[in-house]
């Protein structure tokens, strides 16, 4: 697990969902790095957790966009243990937070 201090983590210019889903998207991915999970044995096999690509969205516009993996615990689906569902997130890795991504 990486561990997180909003109040430092978190930088204060932050005021949307969309900023704030990309900063936390790119310090994830900074903190993980190429890290890789095993979907399969075939052709999916060493899937990236996290990547950045460029690819055409929309209206013919080149946007670039994440693609990202979080391994959900399977009691999820049942709410077996009676939390809210984003507290079902396996954790990735315990690399330290980037301090680059800092406040």
């Amino acid at each position: 697990m990486t561990a997180i201090v909003i109040a430092n983590n978190i930088p204060s210019n932050i005021a949307t969902l969309e900023s704030l889903i990309a900063h936390n998207l790119l310090a994830l991915k900074e903190t993980i790095g190429g890290l890789t999970f095993n979907l399969d044995n075939g052709v999916y096999a060493a899937q990236p957790y996290c990547t950045f690509t460029t690819g055409v969205a929309y209206s013919g516009q080149s946007m670039m966009h994440f693609d990202v993996y979080l391994p959900y615990d399977p009691q999820l689906w049942g709410n077996t243990l009676n939390k809210k569902s984003w507290l079902y997130v396996k954790e990735i890795s315990s690399n330290a937070y980037p301090s680059s991504y800092n406040s």
